[in-house]
């Protein structure tokens, strides 16, 4: 069974967790009635399974919504200020996180607000935390939140 292959696979706490999706795949094989029927079992299981169609795309649009609210459970939205000096603090940043604005102010400085995973949110916790260990490079300290 599924639950098996993902202990088996170390995924097992992943899957009690919620993180992993459960898609039902294929629904384009079956009549009106079957797929009503299907669709509503999905509804009502204990995953939250959605149901689609890889070749109609039927469903897609609903997974992939599914997919944006999972993450933005997990991800962070954070705000940070940079120094014009810290290029390549701000293009580590562009490269890792999701802009949702950037504000450059009359002093240099660029205020960021952004969405980023929670693996890069400790990469970047650590690049923040050597830019203040080291004073005599020129950063200045900002502000994450």
């Amino acid at each position: 069974n599924v639950s098996g292959i993902l202990d088996e696979l170390g995924l097992g706490d992943a899957a009690k967790e919620g993180k992993l999706l459960e898609v039902w795949n294929k629904i384009d094989l079956l009549d009106p009635a079957a797929r009503q029927s299907l669709k509503n079992a999905a509804a009502r299981s204990e995953s939250g399974a959605t149901c689609v169609s890889a070749m109609t795309g039927e469903g897609i649009d609903e997974l992939l919504d599914v997919v944006a609210r999972k993450l933005s459970d997990t991800n962070s939205q954070m705000e940070l200020t940079l120094d014009a000096s810290e290029g390549a603090l701000a293009n580590w940043l562009h490269e890792h996180a999701e802009i949702r604005s950037r504000e450059t102010r009359d002093n240099g400085e660029t205020f960021y607000r952004f969405t980023i995973s929670p693996l890069n949110r400790e990469r970047l916790a650590t690049r923040l935390r050597n830019r203040t260990a080291t004073p005599a490079s020129g950063a200045r300290s900002g502000e994450a939140a």
